[in-house]
């Protein structure tokens, strides 16, 4: 929301090149508090402009595998929260390359289960 406006981004919900990874590799996520920070700072700075910079689908990708992936997969939460509490900022392919294929293979939740998980 910018100014009380409600911006739809306009990117794929998913892990395509026209969504949240370009080359479609999740490998590439930031993991660690630092991305998190990051993450935030890209969301909170976002003006609206189309189309949606590649650093904020990014942003959004940091923040779905921390919140949505860990909740579908425990390996990802695993490593997710070893991740936070060890500090240091990597990729999902640095921490666990097996992450990113078990993500692929389940990389999209229906529409009512996200909204689901969200509320």
């Amino acid at each position: 929301m910018i100014d009380g406006r409600i911006i739809h981004l306009d990117f794929e919900s998913d892990y395509s090149d026209k969504g949240l990874c370009p080359g479609r590799d999740h490998g590439i996520i930031l993991m660690g508090p630092e991305a998190v920070k990051l993450a935030c700072k890209l969301l909170f700075e976002y003006d609206g402009t189309k189309p949606t910079p590649l650093q904020l689908r990014m942003a959004c990708a940091i923040f779905l595998n921390y919140l949505l992936e860990s909740v579908k997969l425990h390996d990802v939460h695993y490593f997710n929260s070893l991740s936070l509490l060890h500090g240091s900022l990597c990729t999902l392919d640095e921490c666990e390359p097996a992450l990113s294929l078990l993500m692929k293979r389940w990389s999209r939740l229906s529409e009512p289960q996200i909204i689901f998980l969200i509320w």
